[in-house]
């Protein structure tokens, strides 16, 4: 008799991204996929970042710190970078959000981009939606930013200012 398998669909669109950027990046597709709201490739922003010279995908393990004129403040709890790309100077990070509902302008805005406040914790962290993160957007009360450093598998980069 075998055991009941438990289905969990969750954190599954991270590695099936990682696998298509992966094939699109072999077969050099990357001008092909472009950002509705901008217009820029993912061409684009992976030279800017100097990542076509080589690149490795961390999928949903990257963590970020943010430096700010008051110290250093972690993401709150367990809040990950859904892909990180990352070469030998720089990352870039994307976040998926699969699916079609509640992703128009006016939702998504509510759900993912508040402002990100400090903590309530003793040690150092913002709360706040990892997009919020990557917009840098923060609330009036946080110090200010001056950079954000990615870490996974052990190793630290700095973060592009694009996503």
């Amino acid at each position: 008799m075998y055991p009941k398998a438990v289905l969990q669909p969750f954190h599954i669109g991270e590695e099936l991204i990682t696998r298509m950027l992966t094939d699109i990046a072999s077969r050099d597709l990357l001008g092909d996929i472009h950002c509705e709201l901008t217009g820029r490739t993912l061409l684009k922003d992976f030279a800017d970042c100097g990542l076509l010279d080589g690149f490795k995908l961390h999928p949903d393990s990257a963590s970020l710190r943010i430096t700010t004129t008051e110290g250093d403040f972690d993401c709150d709890g367990a809040q990950t970078v859904d892909i990180l790309c990352t070469g030998e100077r720089s990352a870039l990070a994307i976040e998926a959000k699969l699916g079609d509902t509640r992703l128009g302008p006016n939702d998504f805005r509510q759900r993912f981009c508040v402002p990100c406040e400090v903590s309530r914790h003793k040690n150092r962290r913002l709360r706040g939606n990892m997009i919020a993160v990557l917009e840098r957007s923060f609330a009036d009360e946080c110090p200010t930013s001056t950079g954000i450093t990615c870490t996974a598998n052990g190793s630290s980069w700095p973060l592009s200012v694009a996503w």
